[in-house]
């Protein structure tokens, strides 16, 4: 078994391994949906601002 390693590390160079994919692409959907309430914000803010 120990001569399927290095096609295992070439692999995981070329795909990325899965459980850090994961974690980066649920860091981004974090990041996301915090930017996209900030918006909500920034926009409400102005709008108030405008009117009065």
């Amino acid at each position: 078994m120990e001569y399927f390693e290095p096609l295992r590390e070439v692999l995981d160079e070329l795909t990325g391994k899965q459980d850090v994919v994961r974690a980066h692409a649920q860091t981004r959907n974090t990041v996301s949906t915090e930017l996209h309430g900030m918006t909500t914000d920034l926009s409400s803010c102005f709008r108030a601002t405008r009117v009065g």
